[in-house]
């Protein structure tokens, strides 16, 4: 007769993952192999719950048009959407939590009150956090803002995924407020270790849940405190941030529109902006993250400190690095590029 433990070590590895009279046949006979009879439960069981999250998603995006239309007709801001008044000369820069005595700060300026880009931009963001899709009517504007309709099609299909299951969207602080971590381009360390397939690559469902799961340790082992809010709450401050951002981005073409030689031809697409970040130490890492939608894992110039010299789009972003003896971190001061092209990290 075999040992107990003997009989225990035939059963297969993957024996709890069966279910009634599957479990019972390998529990009476031994190990068995898994044939498409016993996979077909499980795989039409899958199949039914992705047809449930396409038809939640079309009621999404049909909620989403109804919802832009009614924008596009009154032309009001939704006051649903905009929590924070405008609480500085720069309401579009949030305060950092530290550091503020050493960041310079823009010079000040007249506040004049919403024009009609601002209204432009923030029924676009709201538009883009429901969505997913990044409209503006400027074509020129819509070439130099491509990074940024990538990133809101990247959060809007994680927001829909995880409000399909009832998940929380997990948040960073970003003093004042809350902005939704880039899931996607941020990883778990053993996750890429395992062949993750880089920036830009389209995650599938379980893959989001996964890095959703996983997001809290991730940004706090990246100096950045988390929590998981509601989705909805994901979108008010996607749209709100994004809004901010776009008032940067937009402002930066149209201040090189106005400096280029009257018939003069060229472009208006702003590849990006020449920036140097400068850390104490040597030999690190850096890092950057839209303050909109920050990730953990956007390598910044792709050659080690310091100085690291690289470009980027025109926005606010934050800054972060890692060695071999420093562990990844972020600061929270936020920066505007344009007007300063010069970071230096106080803490790296």
């Amino acid at each position: 007769m075999p040992e107990e433990g003997d009989r225990r070590k035939r059963i297969p590895d993957d024996w709890l993952t069966l279910e009634g009279d599957d479990r019972e046949k390998v529990t009476r006979k031994g190990p068995v192999t898994l044939t498409p009879k016993l996979l077909k439960p499980r795989v039409e069981k899958l199949e039914r719950r992705l047809a449930e999250l396409e038809i939640e998603l079309k009621q999404v995006k049909d909620h989403a048009g109804k919802l832009e239309a009614e924008l596009s007709q009154t032309g009001h801001k939704t006051s649903e959407l905009r929590r924070e008044p405008p609480h500085s000369a720069h309401p579009q820069l949030p305060e950092a939590e530290e550091d503020t005595a050493e960041v310079e700060e823009p010079t000040e300026t007249e506040e004049t009150g919403p024009t009609p880009l601002d209204a432009e931009l923030e029924r676009t963001a709201v538009s883009a956090a429901y969505t997913g899709q990044l409209t503006l009517e400027n074509p020129d504007m819509s070439a130099a803002t491509t990074d940024v309709a990538i990133s809101a099609e990247n959060f809007h299909r994680c927001a829909t995924v995880l409000d399909a299951v009832q998940m929380d969207y997990p948040m960073v602080h970003m003093a004042p407020s809350w902005a939704p971590l880039d899931l996607t381009n941020s990883p778990p360390d053993w996750w890429m270790e395992q062949g993750w397939m880089g920036a830009g690559a389209t995650r599938s469902a379980a893959e989001i849940i996964d890095l959703a799961r996983y997001a809290p340790e991730v940004a706090e082992e990246a100096g950045l405190r988390c929590e998981a809010m509601p989705v909805t709450r994901a979108r008010q401050s996607f749209a709100r941030l994004l809004t901010k951002f776009l008032k940067t981005r937009v402002d930066a073409v149209l201040e090189r529109d106005k400096a280029q030689p009257p018939g003069g031809g060229g472009t208006l697409r702003l590849p990006g902006l020449e920036v140097t970040v400068h850390t104490e130490r040597s030999g690190l890492l850096v890092y950057y993250a839209p303050l909109y939608f920050p990730a953990t894992r956007l390598v910044f110039g792709g050659t080690r400190s310091t100085p690291v010299r690289g470009y980027l789009p025109p926005g606010i972003y934050i800054f972060g690095a890692e060695g071999r003896d420093f562990q990844l971190s972020f600061e929270a001061a936020p920066w505007q590029i344009p007007p300063y092209y010069t970071v230096t990290m106080l803490r790296a």
